[in-house]
């Protein structure tokens, strides 16, 4: 590759965002940010114009970036948007698998009847007096207790897990009926957050939309989950004699509320971190907040690099502060309601354990061991990897 050099791209398609370009690779189904002097870049280049005369024709703004069109062309490169150079065929990473499109069935009239700009300000209203209603009657806050409707443990852990299957289900179907009402395919994955394994819907194909229409996509599951939430206290209202329903109101409310409270733990990437990020127009706001975090370290030799665009500082900045705070969230978490839940549970299930093989406690003690003895293998060895994975790169970056 030289200065007389033609290139050739791969289909591709910008479109203007908050501050710069979303750029699609049509062959990898991937989508990028990039300022506007790079996509002037591509589109010159588009045109059939050599690398000589892209640069002289942005002579100007590339002097501004100290940078060239040749150092843009290893970039290029590197994104699989260059198929040749000159004669010379360039081979393109294999295109990002995904799951196949998912609910085309679903018609976008039927995902409009749940988001449009009435519903919207429906749901807005629906949080407010979820709040009232908690601020009114405190006795509808749920507790860690609420999660024991039976005396069996082994019960419980069934239970839990059968009721509140539906209620994640639902907050999935709030982001496919929200992507489906803009005609865009929706795909339904299965993911991790920290050590557990989530179902996780796609919303890649939402960065076709604007960002305001984005932001709806991203809160349509808090959506559907506030709306669980309300129609919950309202019905304990109304059966609060009935203490098997109750029971299950309460525990649905506490399942959900912590759903809610996720959202908050800012160091991961949740539903409400992709709102602040469709707001900001930073769309690699945590990973420069990371890196920011770790920069302030002074015991941390190695800097990680920050890719930030100019008048971005303070935002990353900012969500730092966020970063930091969503992790006082989850370790709040831990301490109101995982850790004594899980003292309860181990408490009573080494307390069946010495009953009488013949009797029912035992097994029910034995039936929670084995789960309880798995997921702690599951984590040690996570905790491990995830040591040893961090450790090594480190080692080899300092030598």
């Amino acid at each position: 590759m030289n200065k007389q050099s033609i290139i050739t791209l791969v289909p591709y398609d910008a479109k203007k965002d908050r501050k710069n370009f979303i750029v699609q690779n049509k062959m990898t189904h991937e989508y990028f940010e990039m300022p506007a002097l790079a996509v002037s870049v591509i589109r010159l280049l588009s045109e059939g114009n050599s690398i000589k005369i892209v640069q002289e024709k942005l002579e100007d703004e590339l002097k501004k970036e100290n940078t060239s069109v040749m150092e843009f062309m290893e970039v290029l490169i590197e994104m699989n948007f260059i198929v040749k150079i000159d004669d010379e065929e360039i081979k393109i990473s294999p295109a990002v698998e995904k799951v196949p499109a998912q609910f085309l069935w679903i018609p976008p009239m039927a995902g409009k009847v749940f988001f449009n700009r009435v519903s919207v300000i429906i749901y807005f209203f629906v949080f407010l007096l979820t709040i009232i209603l908690f601020m009114k009657f405190p006795a509808l806050i749920p507790v860690y207790q609420d999660l024991f409707l039976y005396d069996l443990n082994m019960v419980n852990i069934l239970s839990v897990a059968l009721i509140s299957l539906p209620f994640v289900l639902i907050h999935e179907a709030g982001h496919i009926l929200a992507i489906r009402s803009r005609n865009l395919p929706a795909r339904l994955e299965i993911g991790t957050r920290l050590f557990f394994i989530v179902l996780q819907t796609d919303l890649s194909e939402a960065w076709q939309l604007s960002p305001k229409n984005r932001t709806t996509l991203y809160l349509a599951g808090i959506c559907f989950d506030i709306a669980v939430l309300f129609t919950c206290l309202i019905l304990q209202l109304f059966f609060y004699e009935m203490e098997l329903i109750t029971g299950v109101l309460r525990l649905i409310s506490l399942t959900t509320i912590l759903r809610l409270l996720y959202q908050v733990c800012f160091f991961m990437k949740t539903d409400l971190y992709y709102v602040l990020e469709n707001l900001t127009g930073v769309y690699n706001l945590m990973e420069n907040s990371k890196a920011y975090l770790i920069n302030k370290m002074p015991w941390v030799q190695k800097h990680e690099e920050e890719e930030v665009y100019e008048g971005e500082e303070w935002l990353v900045k900012s969500y730092s502060v966020l970063y930091v705070f969503g992790t006082v969230i989850m370790f709040g978490l831990l301490a109101v309601y995982s850790i004594p839940q899980l003292i309860f549970i181990v408490n009573i299930m080494f307390m069946n354990i010495k009953q009488p093989v013949t009797a029912v406690e035992f097994w029910d003690g034995f039936f929670v061991l084995l789960p309880f003895l798995a997921f702690s293998s599951f984590l040690a060895v996570s905790w491990y990897k995830k040591f040893t994975s961090t450790k090594e790169p480190n080692e080899n970056n300092a030598s």
